[in-house]
């Protein structure tokens, strides 16, 4: 499932290059300012897409489940405070 929802939201952004919006958006995401983003804007799109079908609305416990049960799929996943 993890795969399938990986490839869907590259093909989704994919089919957003182009836009002015999504490059304004990209140029925001890329900033010099702040950590270094670990993860992708399509991996958090999926992670996000996850949450809801985990039905899970604490963010705390959710980064725990996710640390827990998807350490393979996502493994430059950040710390808590920067998630």
């Amino acid at each position: 499932m993890h795969e399938q929802l990986n490839t869907l939201t590259q093909m989704f952004f994919k089919s957003l290059k182009g836009n002015l919006m999504f490059e304004f958006l990209l140029s925001r995401f890329n900033s010099k300012r702040g950590p270094k983003r670990r993860l992708s804007l399509e991996q958090i799109v999926a992670l996000n897409i996850y949450r809801f079908h985990f039905k899970c609305g604490d963010l705390k416990n959710y980064h725990k489940l996710i640390r827990d049960l998807m350490s393979d799929e996502v493994p430059n996943m950040p710390n808590y405070e920067n998630f």
